[in-house]
């Protein structure tokens, strides 16, 4: 399943996958879960995890030198076992994802690719992770979690969901992060890519900027958190949203988005 740590405020700290390890076990056995999350927070992860445990004879350790973390996806030729689930955010585009038990590195890899590639795959469908996410000021909702399963409006209390319900139920979600195609300067170097956390000249109409850079990879991909009201017609006429610094980004809207999202 997909999941994410918050803070009180409702800040991420990490988005994640749950992996259950041994569901065939005897039910009197201990249930043993994997957390796959990003390597820059798992120190953090670590040490909340183990503050939460109280008392509860509850075991948490780093597997990162017993596990690793795989994906296959269509155009990957290697071949997914038997158990391998779908990846639980839901995009079709990004096949399965499992814990694969393996002394070694715990990265994550690509059946029949690599970890760049999959990164490009995943950009390109509009789906953040990691440190695309901005952890400790970057919101679930902002982050696009909830449609992509990680959040629940209908279990029970978790650390940071009051200020999550609220601005769902609100419909106080004025910005999101969307999928964009980067256009270079005029002049601009073979490769070039806007950095992490350029802004995006003000739309047309409005002086506040339009978002942001989130994330930028090769071949013009990358992701921008962005306000809806500029994006969405800008994605809608095929407009490209100049950058502070030169060059411009072409939002577009995935097709995983719910339709209510496009009302912005």
């Amino acid at each position: 399943m997909a999941a994410a740590l918050l803070t009180p405020q409702g800040r991420i700290v990490s988005d994640m996958f749950l992996h259950r390890a041994d569901i065939d076990a005897s039910p009197i056995s201990p249930p043993t879960l994997y957390a796959d999350v990003d390597a820059a927070a798992a120190a953090t992860v670590l040490a909340l995890l183990r503050r939460y445990r109280l008392r509860a004879r509850v075991s948490v350790d780093d597997a990162s030198g017993e596990a690793a973390v795989w994906a296959q996806t269509g155009g990957g030729g290697g071949q997914p076992g038997p158990s391998w689930p779908a990846d639980a955010r839901g995009v079709p585009e990004l096949g399965r994802r499992a814990i694969i038990l393996s002394r070694g590195a715990g990265a994550l890899a690509e059946a029949g690719g690599g970890a760049g590639a999959y990164a490009s795959l995943r950009l390109a469908a509009g789906v953040g992770e990691g440190a695309d996410l901005d952890p400790g000021r970057g919101t679930p909702l902002e982050a696009n979690l909830d449609g992509l399963n990680a959040v629940s409006f209908a279990k029970g209390c978790y650390v940071g969901q009051e200020p999550v319900a609220r601005a769902h139920f609100q419909g106080q979600v004025r910005k999101r992060l969307m999928p964009v195609s980067f256009l270079p300067p005029a002049g601009a170097a073979p490769g070039w890519a806007p950095a992490v956390g350029d802004s995006l000249a003000p739309a047309l109409g409005s002086a506040r900027p339009a978002g942001r850079v989130a994330a930028a990879a090769g071949a013009g991909l990358g992701l921008a958190l962005l306000r809806l009201d500029a994006a969405l017609p800008a994605a809608a006429a095929g407009i490209a949203l100049p950058l502070a610094d030169g060059g411009s980004a072409a939002p577009a809207v995935p097709a995983w988005w719910p339709a209510e999202w496009l009302r912005g």
